[in-house]
């Protein structure tokens, strides 16, 4: 039987989407290296460039992690990109360790990254050594964050709970016994707490987390130390917001909460919808939880990703390197070029 072989037009197609693919691939190295030399900076503003050594190679296992995370769920597109761009060209993008008093190192920013290159086969890294205490390692893995887009609410919830331990000098669990003893204080409910812990406090949210009040950390983000494990692992994921997980951590009925997670993912449920639909599931916890009315999947799927882009605004915007700003624009560009060949091929639709 003759072998069958692709036709030219076949052939030619091929080996197109293959050189897009590493021309998408080299644009993302590109960008990995302007973003390292923006970090670069950023760090050597924040301890001094006599406190770094830059690009030295050491083994991957010898790099001991956080005490913490600070971002659990990743995007498995973007990741595989990742991986494969430093397979194709090597590792560049940028590692922050810390030296331990011990002569070790420990990670200060680059989780994501270095799990990318592990997987990607490299058995060593280049790093920048940062010579540093805990407290500013901990700063310096924020300035980092600060940068990235879907950070985990929990996770960053946890980060600012381990400076405060270290600010403080007191394990986390006393830590959470403060704030909230500052919060009932501030409401009259409790005695204030000692006024050197309450400004180190403050100092901490006004240097490292302006975006957040302590009064909405204490009384939102707090609450996300207690979510029930199904609703974690949703949220752990991205499919379900913090704000959902909150709304859903609240009915305690396991099967009620199974139900809810399921029709809030499926169905793309508001935080609004979902208040709603709970309400109405604790007067009456036997009636069918379902929309009056349900979107097509391709609609409801479209929808989503009209909420997704409604979120992107000028201060978030505002907050992206100037290399992912133009990312931005470009994506946007990109999307809206599809949208209308889309529409171009569904006019002849009645």
């Amino acid at each position: 039987m003759p072998v069958q072989r692709p036709s030219a037009r076949e052939f030619l197609s091929s080996s197109q989407k293959s050189l897009n693919v590493q021309a998408e691939l080299k644009k993302k190295v590109e960008t990995l290296e302007a973003e390292r030399e923006q970090l670069r900076q950023k760090l050597e503003r924040a301890v001094g460039s006599q406190s770094i050594r830059e690009g030295i190679e050491i083994p991957i296992a010898q790099i001991k992690r956080r005490p913490y995370q600070s971002r659990r769920e990743k995007d498995p597109v973007a990741h595989a990109e990742l991986v494969e761009s430093i397979r194709l060209y090597g590792f560049r993008g940028s590692i922050w360790v810390q030296r331990l008093t011990d002569s070790s190192v420990r990670l200060i920013a680059g989780e994501s990254r270095l799990e990318a290159a592990i997987e990607a086969g490299l058995s060593t890294i280049k790093v920048d050594i940062v010579e540093t205490d805990d407290v500013t390692a901990v700063k310096l893995s924020r300035i980092e964050n600060a940068r990235r887009r879907n950070l985990n609410e929990l996770d960053d919830t946890k980060e600012l709970l381990y400076l405060l331990s270290l600010t403080l000098e007191l394990n986390e669990t006393e830590v959470i016994k403060l704030l909230y003893q500052m919060k009932n204080a501030a409401e009259a409910k409790a005695a204030p707490i000692p006024s050197d812990q309450e400004q180190a406090i403050q100092h901490v949210f006004r240097e490292v987390a302006p975006d957040i009040s302590w009064q909405s950390f204490v009384s939102v983000r707090l609450r996300l130390l207690n979510l029930p494990e199904d609703v974690l692992a949703m949220y752990n994921t991205g499919q379900l917001a913090y704000t959902k997980a909150l709304a859903i951590a609240q009915v305690e009925d396991e099967k009620c909460r199974e139900r809810l997670l399921k029709l809030t993912i499926e169905e793309g449920w508001s935080v609004e919808t979902l208040k709603t639909q709970i309400k109405q599931l604790v007067a009456n916890p036997e009636q069918t939880l379902s929309p009056q009315t349900k979107a097509h999947p391709i609609i409801a799927g479209l929808e989503k990703i009209e909420a997704r882009i409604q979120a992107v605004n000028f201060q978030k915007a505002n907050k992206m390197s100037p290399v992912e700003h133009q990312n931005l624009l470009m994506t946007l560009e990109r999307m809206e070029k599809f949208l209308q060949t889309k529409r171009t091929e569904l006019s002849g639709l009645e």
